[in-house]
């Protein structure tokens, strides 16, 4: 007996085995209504922001001026990522919270990054390997870290103020890296006990900007690595605004009489940096006089605090010139055993306004330092950048200046 085929529909269209893989049918019905779960559809991503960093990046010139400070000495022929490719993944990546060269591999086909890159999301290639990535940070020179720096200041000179601004303050501040291994230019931290780097940071704390970096040991640092900084900091400055009144700000590592010479000789700069106890010879009786009028102003009450201020001329051994030292004293009554007592602390300042009063000084010049404190915090933890991962200090610096430029991106992209 022969047996027939039973003909097909023609209008059932056969399942293809990827639709048996992706979608799903043996479900609970909802309210008497069929569940079905597909997943063949298009591509997805979870990087909104990458695309409004890219235009962030090219509004502020950011991946421009980080191309042409870098020279590219390879071979054209064996090219497969261009610098500009390069870079511009680079500083999206960090800013969107990638910052190793291993996290790129998370990232690699990742839909919204590759069109932020300027790259065809389906037919185009991804984001550069890993090996890709490390060689380019390797092989930059310290010319190449120097104008990348100097561009970045650039940037904040003319993205920052729509007018040059009358005055700035700009703060001067640490933060440390713990090394993994026998890396160039690493020292043990006082601090910490640790050995790594402690990178000087410069923000503009008014605005919550970030102005400079510099790669420097953890050691406590010397005049000799602030110094460069000081000077192609204030030089850049001064290209763009020559009228505006620099600040320089800091705690007492940063109390270099190189510093302090270089402001002192350039007309519209000063600063105001801490200044250890242990080193004051002179205003004792300043000091002595500050301390029992806030003893006297202190209210009976437990806690209640009072303050005085006082300002003398002191000379360290250092010093070409004495300098003006600012003091702070504040009472603070406290209660022991059912009897009150009264507690001194005095800090110290070393500034070069004269003019100023040392309420001026204290007050107004030094209450906004703890903005610089958390613009750093900020700086290191939104952006995930904790490891400094290289054997050679400029490949770590180069690292820094593209995490900065990652900030400049966030920052930017907030403000709009």
């Amino acid at each position: 007996m022969k047996k027939t085929r039973k003909k097909r529909n023609p209008k059932r269209k056969k399942k293809t085995n990827r639709q048996k893989k992706d979608t799903v049918t043996n479900l609970p019905p909802i309210g008497g209504k069929e569940v079905t779960m597909d997943f063949d559809g298009d591509p997805m991503t979870m990087f909104g922001t990458a695309w409004p960093l890219a235009l962030a990046g090219e509004r502020l010139g950011v991946f421009a001026t980080l191309v042409g400070a870098i020279r590219d000495k390879r071979t054209p022929s064996r090219v497969t990522y261009s610098l500009s490719e390069i870079v511009r993944d680079r500083c999206i990546a960090i800013a969107i919270g990638y910052p190793d060269a291993t996290d790129l591999d998370a990232i690699h086909d990742d839909t919204a990054i590759k069109m932020a890159s300027a790259r065809d999301s389906l037919r185009d290639p991804g984001l550069e390997s890993e090996p890709t990535v490390s060689n380019f940070e390797n092989d930059v020179t310290w010319q190449d870290v120097v104008r990348a720096t100097l561009g970045l200041i650039d940037i904040y000179c003319t993205t920052s103020y729509e007018q040059p601004p009358e005055s700035i303050i700009l703060d001067i501040d640490t933060t440390f890296y713990r090394s993994e291994e026998e890396q160039e230019g690493t020292s043990r931290s006082e601090h910490s006990g640790e050995r790594g780097y402690a990178p000087l940071h410069v923000y503009d704390v008014e605005i919550g900007w970030p102005v400079a970096v510099a790669l420097a040991s953890a050691a406590a640092p010397a005049g000799d690595e602030t110094l460069p900084l000081a000077k192609s900091l204030i030089r850049r400055i001064r290209r763009h605004w020559p009228e505006t009144q620099i600040t320089l700000r800091g705690d007492s590592r940063f109390a270099h009489w190189q510093v302090m010479d270089l402001c002192d000789g350039l007309e519209g700069v000063d600063y105001i940096f801490g200044f250890e106890s242990a080193c004051l010879e002179q205003g004792i009786a300043e000091i002595r006089g500050a301390e029992e009028e806030a003893q006297r102003a202190c209210g009976p009450d437990i806690d209640d605090t009072a303050h005085a201020l006082c300002a003398f001329s002191h000379r360290a051994q250092s010093w070409k010139a004495p300098r003006r030292v600012v003091c702070r004293t504040r009472a603070t009554r406290h209660e022991f055993m059912n009897s009150s007592y009264i507690q001194i602390d005095s800090r110290f300042l070393v500034t070069s306004l004269e003019r100023s009063t040392p309420e001026d000084v204290y007050e107004r010049k030094c209450r906004t330092r703890e903005r610089g404190e958390t613009v750093s915090k900020f700086h290191k933890g939104e952006m995930k950048r904790g490891r400094l991962p290289y054997r050679s200090a400029q490949a770590n610096q180069m690292r820094l200046v593209l995490c900065f430029a990652a900030h400049f991106l966030v920052l930017f992209d907030q403000l709009k």
